[in-house]
């Protein structure tokens, strides 16, 4: 059983006059990782394309340590306990075009005895040593923020940082952003939501195990429940819906917020409709809420006339993504894990259709082995993942290779028959 109340890191948008001036944030033009085990020893580079960027490569090249470095990485300038890339360094771009560096590192924190620096046992508490900073392209002895040594500023400001914290997120604590005169004092909040709102989808379907008796006993139907008898007096606090079934726990944050935009009626749930029937996820969605008016009240959401913990994993799949892209709100980027799996490839093409719609305000990350993908997406936007010598790399298609590819799709040829032709070398 899990409450479903609104997400606590889940952060509001900016004032609207403040909306307007800022636009949300920041766009990713490049990352860096570094001491991240899966990709190898040494440091990977990623370039993203302006709007998509698609990861294509063998099995085993390294895409979804790629991607899963990438949202670690954001994840640790978040808050810890860190778990990412030991080295993490990303260039953006902000709403005015200038560029904005951001770096972290963090190794496990070490005690100094009489013999010298010591791991700590088995059982103690292990803090990080933890280092951030943050500076405009051409002034890195200036930087907008930084921590280094316990010792933390917004530019000339100190601030207190707490442990396993970082300065965006110690920042975001109790920040009036109304109240900011200039996009600089803005800069970390902003951070903070860009690296809040990323999300990865997972590749694969969500049911791993079907159940001996087939896809509509694989799980519990789901259904919320509120009892009116407990809420909404002034000494109570007010009880939240709780979700009941045994769903996955993948859906479980998907099926409530969905339900808590549809209770508040917030214009999301009528764009995730449109947009699930614009591409043939469903043709009917609904969440009927029932129950006497001073009794108990339950409801379920109904996809297709049948309950969604039963519905087909291709329904879900796309529910999932068209989630996730509504989720990061235009502020953020979507690490998206071969979203063919699972998914007929005429809902797909519709999909990457509006994700291409999407993209003039948010990032998508997308890896793939589908010629259906590589035949909507331009040459300029593939980076090819290859493994040598042990260690990830990543590459742009160079100045030959682009022009073979727009001579061949200027002939009428498709980008997946350019790539299956063999006139990409993947290494």
């Amino acid at each position: 059983m899990y409450l479903v109340a609104s997400d606590a890191k889940n952060a509001g948008p900016l004032p609207a006059e403040k909306a307007d001036r800022e636009a949300f944030g920041w766009k990713m033009l490049s990352v860096e990782l570094e001491g991240w085990a899966p990709l190898g020893p040494r440091k990977v580079t990623l370039d993203l394309a302006d709007r998509r960027t698609v990861l294509i490569g063998r099995n085993g090249a390294g895409k979804s340590a790629l991607i899963e470095g990438i949202l670690l990485g954001l994840d640790d300038s978040e808050s810890g306990p860190r778990t990412g890339p030991h080295r993490f360094k990303a260039l953006f771009q902000d709403h005015t075009g200038r560029r904005i560096f951001y770096e972290h590192s963090w190794a496990p924190a070490v005690s100094r005895g009489a013999s010298g620096p010591q791991m700590p046992l088995k059982g103690q508490e292990a803090g990080q040593e933890w280092a951030e900073r943050c500076w405009y392209d051409g002034q890195e002895d200036q930087p907008i923020w930084q921590l280094k040594d316990g010792q933390a500023r917004i530019g000339a400001k100190e601030i207190e940082v707490s442990k396993n914290g970082s300065v965006p997120a110690s920042a975001f604590d109790g920040i009036d952003p109304s109240a900011m005169e200039n996009s600089d004092q803005l800069q970390p909040y902003l951070f903070y939501l860009y690296c809040l709102y990323a999300k990865r989808v997972y590749a694969g379907i969500p049911h791993a195990v079907e159940p001996k008796d087939g896809p509509l006993a694989r799980t519990d139907k789901v259904f919320f429940y509120k009892d009116k008898k407990k809420t909404d007096t002034a000494e109570q606090t007010p009880v939240e819906w709780e979700i009941l079934g045994k769903n996955p726990a993948r859906f479980t944050g998907i099926f409530s917020e969905i339900f808590e935009w549809k209770r508040t009626d917030s214009p999301t749930f009528a764009e995730f409709i449109a947009l699930g029937q614009k591409i043939g996820a469903f043709q009917e969605f609904e969440i009927p809420i029932l129950g006497p008016r001073d009794g108990p009240s339950f409801a379920s959401i109904d996809v297709d006339g049948v309950n969604v913990g039963a519905a087909p994993d291709g329904t879900l799949r796309l529910m999932e993504i068209l989630h996730a892209m509504l989720r990061i709100q235009g502020r953020s980027i979507l690490l998206l894990e071969e979203p063919e799996t699972g998914i007929h490839p005429g809902a797909l093409i519709k999909l990457l259709s509006v994700l291409e719609a999407y993209a003039e305000d948010r990032q998508f990350v997308i890896s793939s082995h589908s010629p259906v993908v590589f035949g909507q997406v331009k040459p300029e936007e593939l980076r090819i993942v290859y493994r040598q010598d042990g260690q990830t790399h990543v590459r742009k298609l160079d100045v030959s290779e682009l022009d073979r590819a727009t001579a061949f799709l200027s002939q009428e040829g498709t980008l997946d028959e350019f790539l299956l032709s063999g006139a990409i070398d993947e290494s």
